[in-house]
């Protein structure tokens, strides 16, 4: 029992740890080294021959300050022959986009943003379809007949259980007959398949 209490403790902590590590928000040494990391591979393949100790190198710069999250690039340099034209041309693309970081805005201009996107007419509130407006004035209906039934004129009651009456027939009937009819032609194709 203490063995396990005491493996159970051990896997939340390392749970706890690794949690912290991969949440823990990028400083902008971190960024700074990265970026220095695509610079120096990206000088790398600039400066040598287009060899494969030269890629060597060149990809051991960028997992040093990267790690493994140039997927496409350490790939170009990896391969055999490796690809430094590719590799190249995609350092410094994500150098250059490096030294643009991404400007998000604030939550007020989000908020305001979006209202102003919603407010667009193509974004106005429709009104109720057929649906909505028939179940709409069923609701209604339905209101005044309790309304009525509890103490206005019980002819009109009567009136208005009969139509609910008729509406509910009505489309029951609608919904039996597309039914039947779509079950038709099922029973006749079995019993041609019999003969």
């Amino acid at each position: 029992m203490v063995v396990a209490v005491r493996a159970l403790v051990l896997v939340l902590l390392a749970g706890a740890c690794l949690t912290a590590t991969a949440a823990r928000p990028v400083a902008a040494a971190d960024v700074t080294a990265y970026r220095a990391a695509v610079r120096q591979a990206a000088e790398i393949l600039r400066a040598g021959p287009a060899d494969t100790a030269t890629a060597r190198r060149a990809a051991q710069a960028l997992r040093a300050g990267t790690g493994d999250s140039q997927q496409q690039v350490l790939a170009d340099l990896d391969s055999t022959p490796p690809d430094i034209a590719d590799a190249r041309q995609r350092l410094d693309a994500l150098d250059a986009s490096l030294q643009q970081p991404a400007d998000a805005p604030g939550r007020d201009d989000a908020d305001r943003n979006l209202k102003e996107i919603l407010a667009q007419p193509r974004y106005a509130e429709a009104g109720p379809n057929l649906v909505e407006q028939l179940i709409d004035w069923f609701l209604r209906l339905l209101a005044r007949l309790f309304s009525a039934a509890s103490g206005g004129s019980p002819l009109f009651a009567l009136i208005e259980i009969g139509i609910v009456v008729g509406v509910l027939l009505l489309v029951g009937t609608l919904v039996l007959l597309r039914f039947m009819r779509a079950t038709r032609g099922t029973g006749d194709a079995r019993a041609e398949r019999r003969r």
